[in-house]
């Protein structure tokens, strides 16, 4: 199960990611039920107040990335790739435990 507040975090501090794309991950976490997604990009764009290329081209990096996966069995379905997810929060510790020192 992912601490859901904990990728809400880091997703913006990571830096991996531009501001969209930290964006619609952030809202891909709160709406994610046992980490899948199911979202139209008429939707996201509601929620994130960005523009249609900017939905679309920010979905297709994130996928490029391999954080989200898209499944092929349902519509608008996305599950987060695990790995990628745990790497991120491991990443965003290791920062907030250097800036202590």
């Amino acid at each position: 199960m992912i601490n859901k507040e904990l990728l809400i975090q880091a997703i913006p501090h990571s830096e991996l990611y531009t501001e969209s794309e930290s964006k619609i991950l952030q809202e891909f976490v709160k709406i994610a039920i046992e980490e899948k997604i199911i979202v139209s990009a008429k939707y996201l764009i509601k929620l994130t107040g960005l523009s249609v290329t900017t939905v679309y081209t920010s979905l297709r990096s994130l996928q490029k990335d391999g954080i989200i996966i898209k499944l092929n069995n349902v519509v608008n379905s996305y599950e987060f790739n695990k790995e990628k997810i745990n790497q991120l929060i491991q990443l965003y510790q290791n920062k907030q435990a250097m800036e202590k020192f």
